[in-house]
C-alpha cells in the first residue's frame, strides 16, 4: 500500500492471474474495494473451471500410480460440484459428499486429497479469496479399512524355501520390507556388499504391460535398508546394471503375474505381496524397532501410517495376552 502525490492510497493485487490497481481516500476504503472485487470475481468462477485448470497444470507431474488413483475421484468431484461457484461450496457440502460415497477409508481419503489440492490451487496459485472446506474435515475413522494379513507359518516356509533359481520377489520383500515395484527395480549395483546395505532409489511402475523405471513413491521411499545375511546368500552377486529378479530388463506386468503364479503353485501357497511387506513390519514391531526407525525402513511418507500398523499390532498382542490370561484363570 502506498500513498500517491494526490493524497489517495494505491494498492496493486493479482486476482485470477491478472494485476489490478485499487485507489481510495483511506486504506480502509482501498481494502474494502479489493474485498468486494475478489468476492464478485470468486462468485463468477465455476468449480469445474478451476478443477480443469488444476488437472491441466498438475496431473501430468504426478506419478503414474497417483494419476490412476486420482482419475475416478476427480471425475466424481467434478460431477458433484462442477456447476457450482467455487466459493459457494461449504464444509457441510463436502462432508455430505464424502458421506454419500459409501467407499472405504482409503478411497474416501483419496477423494479428499484431490479436492484439497484443487482448492489449494485456487487459493495459492490463482489468489482467490476463498476458504478451503477440506481444512477442517477428518475422514470418518469408522469407515471400512482394508486389512492386510501377515504371512502364515506355511507361507513363511514357502518364502524361506525359495531358491536362487526361482522368482526372488517374495524373499526380498520378506527380508527388506520393500514394495514390489521397488524390488523389481533393484539392481546388483544398488547392493553395498561391504557395508551390508541396499540403496532403494527407484521403482518399476507398469503402464499397461510396459515396465517403466520411475522415482520411488515418495521422497521418504528413497532410503537405505539392511542387507541381511540370509538375503545376501540368496541373491549372490551379478552385473551392477542387471536387475536382481529379472536380469537385463525389468519384468513386464504379464511376466510378473505369470512368474508369481508359478512361484505360488510350486510352493502350494497363495499370498498377497503386500501381506509379505506387512509381515516385515510385524517383525520390526516384535524386534522392538521404534516408530521412527520403522517409518524410515518401510519408506512411509507419514509416520501416522507406521503408527497405525504398530497400534493395530499392539492391540492384537493385548488381545492374545488376554486370551491366554483367561485360559489360566479357567
Amino acid at each position: 500500500m502506498k500513498k500517491r502525490a494526490d493524497g489517495r492510497y494505491e494498492r496493486v493485487v493479482t486476482v485470477d492471474g491478472k494485476r489490478k490497481t485499487f485507489y481510495g481516500e483511506t486504506i480502509k476504503e482501498v481494502n474494502r474495494k479489493i474485498f468486494l472485487y475478489k468476492e464478485e470475481s470468486n462468485k463468477g468462477v465455476l468449480f469445474k473451471t478451476v478443477a480443469q485448470e488444476w488437472k491441466a497444470r498438475h496431473m501430468d507431474s504426478l506419478s503414474y500410480g497417483s494419476q490412476r488413483a486420482y482419475t475416478k475421484p476427480f471425475s466424481r468431484i467434478v460431477e458433484r460440484f462442477g456447476d457450482r461457484y467455487i466459493n459457494s461450496i461449504t464444509y457441510k457440502d463436502v462432508t455430505q459428499f464424502f458421506s454419500s460415497l459409501g467407499l472405504s477409508f482409503k478411497s474416501t481419503s483419496t477423494h479428499k486429497t484431490v479436492l484439497n489440492q484443487i482448492f489449494n490451487y485456487a487459493i495459492v496459485e490463482k489468489s482467490m479469496d476463498i476458504s478451503n472446506p477440506c481444512d477442517r474435515i477428518k475422514i470418518d475413522g469408522h469407515l471400512p479399512k482394508s486389512s492386510r494379513e501377515v504371512a502364515t507359518k506355511e507361507q513363511e516356509r514357502a518364502i524361506l524355501e525359495t531358491t536362487k533359481d526361482e522368482l526372488l520377489i517374495a524373499p526380498i520383500i520378506f527380508y527388506t520390507g520393500l514394495r514390489c515395484g521397488e524390488v523389481l527395480a533393484l539392481t546388483f549395483g544398488d547392493v553395498d556388499y561391504v557395508n551390508k546395505t541396499i540403496n532403494v532409489n527407484k521403482a518399476v511402475t507398469h503402464h499397461g504391460n510396459t515396465p517403466v523405471i520411475s522415482k520411488p513413491k515418495t521422497p521418504n521411499a528413497v532410503r537405505t535398508v539392511p542387507l541381511l545375511v540370509q538375503l545376501e546368500a540368496l541373491i549372490g552377486t551379478g552385473d551392477p546394471t542387471h536387475y536382481i529378479v529379472s536380469g537385463e530388463k525389468p519384468l513386464t506386468k504379464s511376466a510378473l503375474d505369470k512368474r508369481w503364479k508359478k512361484w505360488e503353485k510350486d510352493h502350494n501357497v497363495k499370498i498377497d505381496r503386500h501381506s509379505i511387506r506387512h509381515t516385515y513390519a510385524t517383525k520390526l514391531y516384535e524386534a522392538g524397532v521404534g516408530i521412527k526407525s520403522a517409518q524410515a525402513l518401510l519408506g512411509h511418507a507419514d509416520v501416522q501410517t507406521t503408527l497405525n500398523i504398530y497400534t493395530h499390532l499392539n492391540q492384537e498382542h493385548v488381545t492374545e495376552a488376554a486370551e491366554k490370561l483367561g485360559e489360566i484363570f479357567k
